[in-house]
């Protein structure tokens, strides 16, 4: 059998009666290219975090931790803004993990 694109399981998923989807995101460039993917349509949400297996890329980001826990929020509230229909929690202050 071949492999299907990502749209197209979305595609038997909705015919199948599935109402939503959650697409995991465990990094920073998962999270934008998550976001991307959700944005078309309003049946998909995304996480917007670190998965805790990926916690080293956060720790030896370039930019730094607090900078790179910025970058997430900012891509959460930028989506907000722009009409998306994500959920955000905003209760962990960047500084509160330094």
């Amino acid at each position: 059998m071949a492999a299907r694109s990502i749209r197209q399981t979305w595609t038997a998923s909705w015919e199948a009666g599935l109402s939503h989807i959650v697409i995991t995101a465990g990094t920073l460039d998962e999270v934008r290219k998550a976001l991307e993917l959700a944005s078309d349509d309003r049946r998909l949400f995304t996480t917007v975090g670190v998965h805790p297996t990926r916690c080293k890329e956060l720790v030896e980001a370039e930019e730094g931790m607090a900078a790179y826990i910025d970058a997430l929020l900012d891509l959460a509230k930028e989506g907000g803004q722009s009409g998306g229909h994500w959920r955000v929690w905003a209760g962990l202050r960047p500084a509160a993990l330094l």
